[in-house]
């Protein structure tokens, strides 16, 4: 239970990774709808080095999202064949204690 506590707090951290990278990328469209014609002209080259720049990590913290979410799906199926085990233990003692 503690491991999948763990996943968990990890998935959490790269859903926030995420976020600021969606957050970054409103302020930078925002930025630009806000620029003069000159400015965008200007800012359009960092923009799309930024857009690009961003487009991979956000491919690379979905990666490491889904690698967290297998390793959670790992660590859910090892507690319920914990809690399965503890189940038919305790189904075999009590039938011995009878």
């Amino acid at each position: 239970m503690a491991a999948l506590s763990r996943v968990a707090q990890k998935e959490q951290a790269q859903r926030a990774i995420l976020d600021d990278l969606d957050a970054q990328l409103a302020q930078c469209q925002a930025a630009l709808e806000a620029a003069t014609d000159i400015e965008a002209f200007q800012i359009s080259g960092t923009d799309a080095n930024f857009r690009l720049w961003l487009t991979q990590q956000r491919r690379q913290e979905m990666r490491k999202l889904s690698q967290l979410a297998a390793l959670r799906e790992d660590q859910t199926e090892r507690v319920r064949t914990a809690f399965g085990r503890d189940e038919v233990m305790g189904k075999l003692c009590a039938g011995r204690k009878r």
